[in-house]
């Protein structure tokens, strides 16, 4: 069935909503329309203008920043519609894996927290859309990394995929395992720990590990996938 598409004007905020399946499915998805539209305090948006304006210059310092600030609101928010922490925390990083790979638009970015509050409403609203079909067709669950993206910005992170999943083919087999239960499947710590037969902090430190090592063994020219995997690293903490 295609949405429509109807662009809203709420306080100098433009929203897009898209109505169809995902309506239907879910009767207060009006919330979402005006759930985080506040205003912020003028230094925090200053910082995180600031911060983008670097970004769009090639700056990884900034990159880190403003993923650091930026992470538990989004975060907060993907979850909060989503139900799945998995689905949340790829949300997230894919955001600003694009947010990095089309870096050098950034400079025409007037307003960096909508700007990002944007980005994470429309992943959440692509990824429910697809999860309501696939559900209603009995297949798996979307990833959140399927939307369309503009030729050469898909063909670096299909170049990204490759290069970490030739990364974990390395690993030793239970750190495997276990990075791919968790990033592959899916399963919560706990789920890989009951399924396993072990505890909740083995299959935390197994994964740790598994990071340091796809770290240590990736070419430092990959910018792309030092960002990614320090994005698993830093959601291990939260």
């Amino acid at each position: 069935m295609l949405l429509s598409l109807v662009f809203i004007y709420v306080q100098n905020k433009y929203i897009i909503t898209k109505i169809g399946v995902v309506f239907r499915r879910f009767p207060n998805f009006t919330f979402l329309l005006t759930d985080f539209s506040y205003d912020l305090p003028v230094n925090y948006s200053n910082i995180e203008q600031d911060l983008l304006k670097r970004i769009a210059e090639g700056d990884e310092a900034a990159f880190r920043e403003l993923y650091d600030r930026s992470w538990n609101r989004l975060y907060s928010f993907a979850l909060s519609w989503l139900k799945s922490g998995i689905q949340a925390e790829d949300i997230v990083q894919d955001i600003f894996l694009k947010l990095w790979i089309r870096r050098t638009e950034l400079h025409a970015i007037k307003n960096a927290d909508n700007y990002l509050f944007i980005l994470c409403r429309n992943a959440v609203l692509n990824l429910m859309e697809k999860n309501v079909v696939r559900q209603k067709n009995g297949e798996a669950i979307a990833s959140s990394q399927e939307s369309p993206l503009m030729p050469d910005a898909a063909l670096q992170l299909k170049e990204m995929k490759t290069t970490i999943n030739q990364l974990i083919e390395k690993l030793p087999t239970q750190q495997r395992l276990i990075y791919k239960m968790s990033r592959e499947e899916g399963l919560t710590h706990e789920e890989i720990a009951q399924r396993l037969g072990i505890l909740k902090e083995t299959v935390k430190n197994h994964m740790v590990r598994a990071l340091n090592t796809l770290r240590k063994n990736t070419d430092p020219a990959h910018t792309l996938v030092f960002l990614f995997l320090w994005m698993l690293e830093i959601s291990l903490k939260k």
